[in-house]
Order: structure tokens, then sequence, then C-alpha cells
């Protein structure tokens, strides 16, 4: 029995490693639909309330996650993928970075989506929480100290701005992007 317990971990782990390195891949560096431009993309709009809002690349907001955190070397997730795996419907999305660990036994996410919408905002907080889950549930008993980081992560919002950092450094990195859209 316990033989068997062994070969299925192993087996398991290599089904999750397969499955990244097949995403990095088929998505090595796309980025999806972000701003790709290196200026600095901040623009005042005016909201439903007549307030203005400050309009900020995500693509520069990670930038500046990494340029002042720590990150793995990380792998972004395309239109195709976020939508097959976790049912964001890329139609709802202005701009977004999905971006995670290469390394598949670290839980590293950086997530930050740009809504088209307010109505999109809802929908976008509920698929970054079935990302939790899912990577939560790869991570619980086969990797506990990364299962625990998931479990310490939370999705935020900040009007249209919707992500979720699972990450040791979680705070330092969530305190970069809210600072960039403040």
């Amino acid at each position: 029995m316990r033989k068997f317990m062994k070969y299925r971990k192993t087996a398991v782990l290599t089904a999750i490693l397969l499955g990244i390195s097949l995403f990095a891949a088929g998505c090595g560096g796309e980025g999806g639909k972000a701003d790709d431009s290196g200026a600095a993309n901040t623009e005042e709009t005016e909201n439903s309330d007549g307030e203005s809002a400050k309009e900020v690349s995500v693509q520069d907001i990670y930038k500046s996650v990494g340029e002042s955190t720590e990150l793995p070397s990380m792998v972004e997730g395309d239109d195709d993928f976020i939508s097959n795996y976790y049912g964001i419907d890329p139609a709802n999305l202005d701009s977004y970075v999905f971006a995670s660990a290469e390394d598949a036994t670290l839980a590293t996410s950086v997530i930050i989506m740009k809504a088209k919408s307010e109505d999109a905002v809802a929908a976008l907080e509920a698929s970054l929480n079935t990302v939790k889950d899912q990577k939560a549930a790869e991570m619980q008993g086969y990797i506990p100290e990364q299962y625990d980081i998931v479990a310490d992560s939370a999705v935020k919002t900040e009007g249209l701005y919707v992500y979720l950092v699972i990450a040791e450094n979680a705070g330092d990195i969530e305190a970069v992007i809210s600072a960039a859209l403040q």
C-alpha cells in the first residue's frame, strides 16, 4: 500500500510538471492582451459617478512588480489558456497579465486584470477565486508549504482592476499593485 501511495504522488507531480511544461511551451511570455509598451500608461477618465478614476496599464504594474520584488521565472497565459482552464471570457477584459511560476512545484502566481465594465468585475472576482481553489487543490497534500501560501492569498479589487497574488512575498507585491492603482 505504501508503495502505491508513493507511486500515486509521483504520478500526480509528474502530471502537474507536464501540464506546466506544456503551458510554458504554448504560452511563453505572450502576456495576453496587455499593453506591452515601455511607457508609463496612465490617464484619468471619468467613472459613472462623474469622479476622476486613474487608468493604469496592467503590463506597467506587472513590470513594476518585477522590478521591485523578487519573483521566480514566470510564464504568462494567453486568451486560450485563461478561457479554457479557468473560464475567463477575454471579451470582458480590457487588458490582463496572468503569470505563474515556470516551476510547477511553486504556487507563485501574479494575476492582474482590468475589466471592460463594472458589470464584469464580479465575474472576474469569482473566476480568480476559482483559480485560487484549483491551485490549492493542486498543492494540498503534495507540497504543504506551497498550499499554505495559496491558502493565505485573497482576490482583491480596485475599481475595474481585479488581482490575485499567490507568493511568499504577497504583501510586498500587493503593495506595489495597490500603490500603482492609487
